[in-house]
């Protein structure tokens, strides 16, 4: 599959959640590499579960905690070595899964 369908179908899901409320999002093995390229992922303020295990993501940005209401972040299998220092102020992050 190409890259530009990929990614269209990232922006489907994503305007797709904002416009249901949807509270989980599930974008495993989409070969996400970057966050930042995925518009208006940081704006999804109802998400409570944010899938995005076995992609190649390997940093993930500050903008994360704009998910003010994520409780549950599953970043299994992925190339992540650092985390944001300003994920402490999630307060209702309850599960990290980086694996």
């Amino acid at each position: 599959m190409g890259s530009w369908l990929k990614n269209r179908q990232l922006i489907k899901q994503v305007e797709e959640s904002k416009e249901t409320k949807n509270p989980h999002l599930d974008l495993v093995d989409r070969g996400i590499s970057k966050l930042i390229d995925i518009p208006g992922l940081f704006m999804l303020e109802h998400l409570v579960r944010l899938t995005m295990s076995h992609n190649k993501i390997d940093v993930l940005p500050a903008h994360i905690v704009e998910l003010k209401n994520l409780e549950s972040l599953n970043l299994f299998n992925n190339h992540i070595e650092e985390l944001p220092t300003n994920m402490s102020s999630m307060p209702k992050l309850r599960q990290l899964n980086l694996g």
